[in-house]
Formats: structure tokens, sequence, C-alpha cells
């Protein structure tokens, strides 16, 4: 690590990088071509087995404002992450996965954003990578005002959009550092937002694209065996945890429900294709979501419904439906 510059960076890009070789220099591009002296990015390769780590490497000799670090045994997501708010020193952290690009001028507008109103938390929408164009799109992390302190607010627009991923939420390095990543290879993210959106005192959404997202084929969000979808369930679980307590409006209330309802269907939609409807980790996944819901979903369909999300509806009701989770017709 080289020493610390007499200025701390406003912002510190923490990268946690696992065989990320095809697209992590296109990363780590796309923060550097910006030109920020005031942003670090740090960068942690937790023991991949391509040849991600000498492609950082290269980067980081070539580029003081990247700091990285190899681990020599894999660790796991959430240790990475704590490792990288470990070594952060920049009063923002923005934790991007080393597939993803941010796109051009998103830190010039950040920058921009916090000189003039230094919030806890900005939230930024995001857009697909795709090579088939029709597949490429704009997807919003929020539902709500652009700005605001009210925590109900505040966790009704992020619920109700259910995107719960660390990248796409730029928050104070204390902030970020009080959370605890459950120590799990997958959905350790959502956990991790609900207790950040539990802290952030203010807030801003910005309805602009700053990431470039790339689900690769490999990737831990696309390659969930059947028996890690208890994790999914226990990640659900520990979001209600956290955010309940919180959740003083109706509208939260019902955007957390909301979000309870849209995860344990995509479980249960996962467990019908597979065939594994009745099998132990069906088992288990259901009694988690009688634990979360248990009216088995019954209101929060009628919460959509009535708010007009009547496709919506229909698709969870059926997912639940085949997997025989649903006690009413409603």
């Amino acid at each position: 690590m080289t020493a610390e510059p007499a200025t701390p960076p406003w912002l510190s890009v923490l990268v946690p990088a696992f065989d990320a070789a095809p697209h992590v220099e296109a990363m780590l591009r796309s923060v550097l071509v910006q030109g920020d002296d005031g942003v670090e990015v740090v960068v942690v390769d937790d023991a991949s087995r391509d040849d991600t780590a000498a492609r950082v490497r290269r980067v980081a000799e070539r580029d003081a404002r990247v700091r990285f670090t190899a681990n020599p045994d894999n660790t796991g997501v959430a240790h990475v992450r704590r490792q990288l708010l470990d070594a952060a020193r920049g009063g923002y952290v923005w934790f991007v996965d080393a597939d993803d690009v941010v796109a051009d001028g998103a830190l010039e507008s950040l920058h921009a954003l916090l000189r003039e109103d230094p919030v806890d938390l900005v939230l930024c929408d995001f857009r697909t990578l795709h090579a088939a164009p029709w597949r490429r799109r704009r997807r919003s992390t929020f539902s709500g005002p652009a700005a605001g302190d009210d925590r109900d607010v505040l966790l009704a627009g992020a619920l109700e959009a259910a995107q719960l991923h660390v990248w796409s939420r730029i928050a104070r390095r204390t902030l970020w550092q009080a959370v605890d990543f459950p120590s799990r290879a997958r959905y350790e993210d959502m956990p991790a937002v609900a207790q950040l959106l539990s802290m952030a005192a203010r807030w801003r959404h910005v309805a602009q694209p700053w990431i470039g997202y790339r689900q690769r084929a490999g990737s831990l969000s696309r390659a969930v065996p059947v028996d890690a979808l208890a994790d999914h369930a226990a990640a659900l679980a520990e979001v209600r945890a956290c955010l309940a307590p919180h959740a003083h409006s109706a509208r939260a209330r019902h955007a957390l429900d909301y979000l309870l309802l849209r995860g344990h269907a995509a479980i249960a939609r996962r467990l019908h294709r597979a065939g594994c409807a009745d099998g132990d980790v069906a088992e288990v996944c259901h009694a988690a979501f009688l634990r979360d819901l248990p009216d088995a979903g019954a209101d929060a369909l009628a919460q959509c419904r009535r708010r007009g999300w009547w496709l919506r509806a229909a698709r969870i009701a059926t997912a639940l439906d085949r997997v025989g989770w649903r006690s009413d017709a409603g």
C-alpha cells in the first residue's frame, strides 16, 4: 500500500474481485478516465483462479490512485467487503463490482451533488449491459421524491423498487463501516443495504444510470443452485428484522411486505423450474415464507391490486400457486 495522501480522497471506489479477468480492466478504466485525483480505487482480489490479480496489478503500477491487495485464499465476498472498508480512506464509499462499469460523468455529477448537499446516502439508477440491444434498459432503484430526510419515505421508495444491491448506493464511509455484512457467499448485499437504509438520515436519489451492470453467465446472481435458495430466504428474513422496526407509515410497511412477497415468489419460481417443489429445500423455504408473511401473502397481493399492479400480482400469485404456497385463491 502507498502512503496516505496529505488530503484524504473524497471518494473510495471499492472493488471486490474474483475471476473477473475479462472485465476488470474496463471497470477500472471507467473510473480512472474520469480524471478525478480526489478518488481512490481499492481492489481486493479474493484468490481468483484466472489472471484478475495480474491485470489489476498492472493498472495499479501505472496509476497511483489504484491500491491493490491479493488474498492468498478465497475468503468470500462479505469478508472482502470488510477488508475494503478497512482500507478505504474516502469520506464516501461506492462499492462497484469488478465486472461492472461506472458511467461517464458520474463522478463529476456525484461530487457536485455532495458539495452542494452532503447527504448521508445517494441512490443511483443503473443500466443493464447486454449484447442484444433490446435487452439493454435503465432500471430505477427508487420510487419517490428526489431528496428527503424522512426515513419512511426512503424505505418505501427503496423497497418498492426492490433493488437492494450495494453498488447503487454511495454513502458516508462511517455508515458503511457500521454495516454488518452476513458471512455467506450469496445474498449478503440485501441485509447490508437494509442496514444502510435504516441508518441514513438524509438522502438523494439520482434518476440517472451511473452504473452499467453486467450479469455474467457464471456470476453469483445467475448461478444460484437450488440448495442456496435457503440463503435467499434467510436474507429476506434479515431484511424484515432490520427494517420492520423503522417502517412506521402504512406505505413503508406495505413496501416491506411487497419486497418480501416478491422475493419469496422468486424462490418459489426457481423451485418449480427445478422440479424441487416437494423437497427438503422447498420445505425450509416455505416455512420461511410463512414466517415472513403468515397470511401466505394474501394482504400483500391485495395491496398490489389496490395500487393497480395487476400483472405483478398475477405473476406472483402464479409462482406461489405452482408450489402450493398460497392458501387463498383471491
